[in-house]
């Protein structure tokens, strides 16, 4: 199996992603990551809070999809 692409160094924020190449076929690991969903979520609802009530619903979706995709390895 040879490993093409793999964003888990500490040098990149997305650790939550591995892609591998096995010809012929590509698999993408994604692992998502609770805390970082959490804290993403935390964010996006303060930062729409100013904003009114469906920008915190946006940002906390936002915010937590995003947390979820970069924030760190449970």
């Amino acid at each position: 199996m040879m490993n093409l692409l793999t964003l888990g160094q500490s040098s990149l924020p997305m650790k939550a992603i591995e892609i591998e190449r096995e010809y012929p076929t590509t698999k993408v690991k994604i692992r998502p990551s609770t805390s970082g969903a959490m804290k993403g979520l935390a964010i996006g609802a303060s930062i729409g809070r100013t904003c009114g009530a469906e920008a915190t619903v946006v940002g906390a979706v936002i915010g937590g999809c995003v947390g979820a995709c970069v924030g760190p390895e449970d």
